[in-house]
């Protein structure tokens, strides 16, 4: 159970493109718009909240900060940490199986020519995105019929063999093992669920990591 850590700077780089993209001027009001909904527009407290734990630091990296961010949790995306924390412990807790968690974050994840087309190139840093992962499990797999995604990174390459182990193990034994990979824990919420990064993968605290304490206060009932 699991994703990517900045899953949604992908559909961010699709904004970058657009007439309309993302800048230090409007990102409170971009960031914002991830959260507020006809059905809960968000008080002004919370808005605030929200706006104060998640500043923009570095004016210059508007879209990445807003796409990490809407990827920690957002009420609108299904692809989200603190969702998939979520619902990792909730499996836990009804059925029983035994779960394990993983967040792949290569943060040198090639993404144009995989995830989204090589061009226009939106000038933004992705890091490990929404389907960056593909052509690390299927080589040269890409969000189209071609085939054609790049070759991955030499820095890369260790990690992409070390994925295919876990998956070939977990599919064929249920437990997901690779060569140089530390025990990999049931899941049990906190510090365990793998962080897969090119040399230094382990197991880490994701619910921490994401903030997710701070979403379940923000929109209570979503997240229990």
């Amino acid at each position: 159970m699991g994703g990517a850590r900045d899953e949604l700077r992908l559909y961010i780089g699709y904004d970058q493109q657009s007439a309309n993209p993302i800048t230090a001027e409007n990102y409170p009001d971009r960031l914002l718009d991830h959260y507020a909904t006809p059905e809960d527009p968000l008080d002004a407290g919370r808005r605030q909240r929200i706006l104060a734990r998640y500043p923009l630091s570095d004016p210059r990296r508007a879209p990445e900060t807003l796409g990490s961010v809407i990827s920690h949790y957002n009420p609108q995306v299904g692809i989200n940490n603190c969702l998939y924390w979520h619902t990792a412990s909730a499996l836990r807790r009804r059925i029983g199986m035994p779960i394990y968690g993983f967040e792949f974050n290569d943060p040198k994840a090639l993404v144009l020519g995989v995830g989204i087309a090589a061009t226009p190139d939106p000038q933004m840093e992705f890091a490990a995105v929404h389907s960056s992962v593909l052509n690390y499990l299927f080589p040269h797999l890409s969000n189209t019929s071609r085939i054609d995604a790049p070759d991955l990174l030499l820095q890369s390459q260790p990690l992409a063999l070390q994925m295919q182990q876990i998956v070939a193990s977990f599919t064929s034994r249920g437990v997901p093992t690779a060569a140089g990979l530390p025990p990999w824990p049931v899941f049990h919420n906190n510090n365990s669920v793998m962080l897969l990064s090119p040399g230094q993968s382990g197991p880490y605290n994701a619910e921490a990591y994401h903030g997710c304490s701070f979403w379940k206060e923000i929109f209570p009932g979503r997240l229990t």
